[in-house]
């Protein structure tokens, strides 16, 4: 059995070399070596911990190998710690308290400062690479040791514990949570609000200052585009004023004039400043003057795209475009639906089409990322949910190690610190130059071509002229429908023979040369350059973040600006009841703020990050026939609508309740003046009602309203009904009379 990358080897049977838990490193066939790392130890009954880490070792292939077979050692697939899966925004947002909060903050600090001197150290290399020559890194940590002031066993330290926990850059985070976190507590870096105004503070204004709304920071960033040579910052920001925060009039010459809103009604001069240098940078700038040209990359238009590479997993093409064709609600097929957006990942050396994402949501590093975790894992699961049965690694998935996309759609903080932590590559193709993303761009014009133009709604991806029907009117199909079909498609197009990218091997085998196939027999022959991750983790950095709130009876999801909770979906497991928050609402009987990663495609369920990692909580409230086929923007707009529905039948619902109450008020006026003219006419005082026994009236009253003293029939000895009040009709028109003239 031969040791696998990242794998860690544990005692078995017997005695063996290896003593303790290690992590395997580096394989090298050819020299007949592995070399293994052990993982952190613990601490020791008669000696404190021990503080540094031990580095890797080089042992024997054979030997190891041998071991394995015999059972003297054991080798598993040991996940990582739930906190390094997490997301630096998951890992804060996931503790209890504010001091927790802060202590993270702290730890995320301490572990940026040890990456940095690192990255100084080993650099993108990975470890199977760097450890069998280890050795030649001793001239560098000196000279970083220096620069730095650190001492060396602390860099070995680090390196070894990086190593050692798989290359997850939050294994860099100090341990300090198990300790208590001694020493002075970390300062606060958030920024604290701007100081009042004297005005203000004098009661010469009410406003507090303005706010800003959605959309201002991006007209800050536009105007802040203005500030060049001859344009200073002051001239900007005025101008900036006078485009959105002014009232434009016409003077006694016709000239257009601007006037200025209060200051009080529009951004200040420092906020201009902040968001302009934040949205807009100085990187920007020079990228539109022209200074960074030589950073953009690009692809020789020469060749194929497999000249670029020589395994699978070494690069994939990703881009997005329109499905062209307009679908209808899920909810009702009145309700027309815009053409989505598609994301697709092609792998270059095979052409197979690794991953997807289709939805509403505009084309961003948030699709980007969705489609990438898709390419990553096992699609059975994934087609499972439209009806689609395939068996496990009929399309598998991989994690490549270079991105190929559109210069803008992958640039965010959020791809950055994917890239950081799973160390793969983003490389951008020259703008309007198509060609760079040939096959990616082939897979769409393939689509197009056999599923999205020939269903109704389909718009051709042309606009429609004078004369032409209106695709939006013949739209039929919807979301539930058109998904298994465009998987099937997909898995068509994997399924095709492509005879020039196969292995002469393959071939004598008698193996047919499909798309899937290629990728299967390279990526089983070692023919591979992907990365190793674990895919818990790989969801906490592509997953969308939403915001939701814990209740006592589980997780709901709220609408964007966090106000309003999105009916009709609840999500519970038996795993949040250990959670803090979960307790804090439950004990308080209160709605506690959090964020879950959630496909906005999949309602099924929901991933909450937790001390633990990652936990599903799967959808207990929803029929599981709406969500076989239902999204989070179809189920919005579907609440939209029955909003409207409600608020278009508010008349008649209080023309209702009007009747209702003319009604009712009319029968106990009539019932009041029939009591007093009872009254009236008696010859003998009625009996108070304190004197009065409530039993035997009530035997009384049901024996007066019996089927028998109503009809008349037999001797019930009781008196007879006296006929009713000719006046009680003209003394309820009366009291109607009474209620229009003093409410109407």
């Amino acid at each position: 059995m031969t040791p696998v990358i990242g794998h860690v080897i544990r005692r078995g049977i017997g005695e063996t070399i290896v003593d303790s838990a290690c992590r395997v490193l580096a394989v090298s066939l050819s020299s007949d070596a592995v070399w293994l790392i052990p993982l952190p130890r613990e601490k020791s009954v008669s000696s404190p911990s021990c503080r540094h880490m031990l580095g890797p070792q080089r042992y024997s292939l054979s030997t190891i190998s041998e071991a394995l077979a015999s059972g003297g050692l054991v080798m598993e697939d040991i996940p990582l710690p739930g906190q390094w899966k997490l997301t630096d925004a998951d890992y804060v947002g996931s503790a209890a308290t504010e001091r927790e909060k802060a202590l993270r903050l702290g730890r995320i600090k301490k572990r940026d400062q040890r990456w940095h001197v690192l990255s100084e150290v080993i650099g993108a290399a990975k470890a199977q690479d760097i450890v069998p020559v280890a050795y030649l890194l001793v001239e560098k940590i000196t000279e970083v040791s220096r620069r730095h002031g650190i001492s060396k066993p602390t860099i070995y330290s680090w390196l070894h514990r990086f190593w050692a926990g798989r290359e997850c850059l939050n294994s860099l985070l100090p341990n300090t949570n198990r300790c208590g976190s001694p020493g002075s507590r970390k300062k606060q870096t958030g920024r604290r609000l701007g100081r009042k105004s004297q005005r203000y503070k004098a009661g010469r204004v009410q406003s507090e200052g303005y706010s800003l709304k959605e959309g201002d920071p991006e007209r800050l960033a536009c105007g802040y585009a203005l500030v060049k040579p001859g344009v200073t910052l002051r001239d900007a920001y005025l101008l900036t004023m006078g485009a959105y925060w002014s009232s434009p009039h016409q003077d006694e010459c016709g000239k257009l004039q601007y006037e200025l809103f209060p200051d009080h009604m529009r951004p200040t001069q420092p906020q201009f400043a902040y968001w302009g240098r934040k949205l807009h940078g100085s990187p920007l700038r020079r990228k539109v003057m022209g200074l960074d040209r030589w950073l953009t990359s690009t692809l020789a238009v020469a060749g194929s795209a497999q000249d670029q590479v020589h395994a699978v997993g070494q690069m994939a093409m990703i881009d997005s475009t329109s499905t062209d064709l307009y679908l209808t609600s899920m909810m009702s097929r009145h309700l027309v639906l815009p053409p989505m957006a598609r994301t697709i990942v092609i792998e270059v050396r095979s052409t197979c089409a690794m991953g997807f994402h289709v939805g509403w949501e505009d084309p961003s590093s948030d699709t980007s990322l969705l489609a990438i975790l898709c390419a990553a894992q096992d699609k059975k699961e994934i087609v499972a949910r439209y009806g689609i049965d395939i068996e496990l690694d009929e399309w598998p998935g991989m994690l490549h190690r270079l991105y190929l996309a559109d210069n803008g759609e992958m640039k965010s903080e959020a791809i950055k610190e994917a890239e950081k932590q799973f160390r793969f590559g983003v490389e951008f193709a020259k703008a309007y130059s198509g060609q760079s993303k040939s096959l990616v761009e082939s897979s769409h014009h393939a689509t197009h071509k056999a599923l999205d133009h020939k269903l109704p709604g389909t718009t051709r991806g042309k606009q429609r002229k004078r004369g032409q029907p209106d695709p939006k009117s013949e739209a039929l199909w919807n979301y539930g429908e058109y998904m298994p079909e465009f998987i099937l498609e997909l898995i068509a197009y994997n399924n095709q023979e492509v005879p020039d990218l196969a292995p002469v091997d393959m071939v004598r085998v008698g193996i047919a040369p499909t798309r899937i196939n290629i990728f299967r027999w390279l990526r089983d022959h070692g023919v591979r350059a992907d990365i190793g991750f674990d895919l818990d983790q790989l969801r906490a950095f592509t997953l969308p973040s939403y915001k939701a709130v814990f209740r006592r009876d589980g997780v709901h999801l709220l609408t964007e600006d966090g106000s309003t909770r999105i009916r009709g979906h609840r999500f519970f497991a038996e795993e949040v009841v250990a959670d803090a928050r979960w307790q804090k609402a439950a004990t308080d009987n209160r709605s506690v703020d959090l964020t879950v990663k959630l496909n906005p495609q999949d309602l099924t369920h929901v991933w909450l990050p937790t001390e633990e990692g990652l936990v599903c909580l799967p959808n207990v409230q929803a029929e599981q026939a709406l969500l076989d086929g239902l999204t989070l923007g179809d189920w919005k707009g579907f609440l939209g609508e029955e909003a409207l529905r409600n608020d278009s039948g508010r008349q008649a619902k209080d023309q209702h309740e009007l009747d209702k109450l003319v009604r009712r008020d009319k029968v106990s006026r009539a019932a009041t003046a029939e009591k007093k003219k009872e009254l009236q006419e008696s010859s003998v005082a009625p009996t108070p009602v304190k004197n009065q026994s409530l039993r035997q009236n009530k035997a009384q009253e049901k024996e007066h309203l019996s089927p028998k003293t109503l009809t008349g029939s037999g001797d019930t000895g009781s008196e007879k009904i006296p006929p009713a009040s000719p006046s009680a009709p003209d003394a309820a028109e009366i009291a109607m009379e009474d209620f229009m003239r003093e409410f109407g």
